[in-house]
């Protein structure tokens, strides 16, 4: 009680040098072709040809920028992580969140609005999946640091502090740290998909978007902004979790249901090499698995290299 208002107010007054507090980790996550990417190269160079399509991620690409803050000379350095939709990457998300990095994580799903009926999926799954992680990391911080954690635990009672007045703070179970929810390829699903449809895919996601923004344009809103009552209700009149999933289904059916459960990319090639086992291609493998674990280390050292001023390669990829 008392500890915890004290440790709340010095995270509040801390200075810039103090744990967690001049670097930040963003993880860009979600499924294949959903721009992620292109929200990153934005996000790095607002100027950048629209025309100019980066390449698909292959595996997790890293890149860092730094960033003056408002009011302060000093600058932020922003570690960018950039993971492949392929699910065989998913198991990578334990590089850029750990122990080093949960203090100043902002996590960021990305979802295809090209393909509505897979958006609620999609982001079930990744938020189960980052949660899980996070959760990992903190335990361990705790063992490792029980200082940073107390700094961590007064961090995230200032946040929940910002909801005390919240309409709708019974039912709110914050994330424990900050999610950024982005919804590419608007114009195709202004294109293809009625109004009506729009506004309530809109609506969906937990804690999701006011009525009153206009959902025939891009919308955007900040957290604690809306409201169940602003959302409003389903077609079945719960505002459940299972209601808006199945709702969306509804609205927006699969076009394809015979493909799902697919085997992924990965999947499929590692079967074709068992049916045709030879011993070239068979040593070629092995020699990939134990790339993938160089870059990884070698994304490490590049995290630890940008955070203590030595420029390094900006950009990682593995071969293909």
């Amino acid at each position: 009680g008392a500890i915890l208002s004290k440790l709340t107010e010095e995270f509040a007054q801390r200075s810039a040098g103090e744990e967690f507090a001049n670097d930040v980790t963003i993880l860009f996550c979600g499924p294949k072709k959903s721009g992620k990417t292109s929200i990153v190269d934005r996000f790095i160079n607002p100027t950048k040809d629209e025309k100019d399509q980066p390449k698909p991620t292959v595996a997790l690409d890293y890149k860092f920028a730094r960033y003056a803050t408002d009011g302060s000379s000093s600058k932020v350095l922003a570690h960018i992580y950039d993971l492949g939709g392929d699910e065989a990457n998913e198991n990578l998300i334990n590089v850029p969140i750990s122990t080093s990095t949960v203090g100043n994580m902002v996590l960021a799903i990305t979802l295809d609005l090209s393909e509505p009926h897979s958006c609620i999926q999609n982001l079930e799954k990744w938020l189960q999946l980052l949660r899980s992680q996070v959760d990992k990391s903190l335990q361990a911080l705790a063992q490792e640091n029980p200082q940073g954690m107390l700094q961590l635990e007064a961090q995230r009672a200032l946040r929940a502090n910002s909801y005390a007045e919240h309409a709708d703070r019974g039912l709110i179970n914050l994330f424990p740290v900050p999610v950024v929810i982005f919804g590419a390829k608007w114009d195709v699903l202004a294109a293809d998909a009625d109004p009506e449809k729009r506004k309530n895919l809109c609506r969906a996601p937990k804690g999701g978007l006011p009525e009153q923004l206009d959902h025939s344009k891009p919308i955007c809103v900040a957290a604690g902004k809306d409201s169940v009552a602003g959302i409003g209700l389903p077609a079945s009149g719960q505002a459940s979790d299972r209601a808006w999933r199945e709702y969306v289904q509804h609205l927006f059916p699969d076009p394809s249901p015979s493909h799902k459960g697919k085997r992924t990319d990965a999947d499929q090639v590692q079967e074709e090499l068992y049916k045709y086992p030879e011993s070239s291609i068979d040593g070629m493998v092995e020699q990939r698995v134990e790339e993938l674990q160089q870059y990884r280390r070698q994304v490490e050292r590049n995290q630890r290299l940008a955070s203590e001023g030595i420029e390094g390669n900006k950009v990682l990829t593995v071969a293909a």
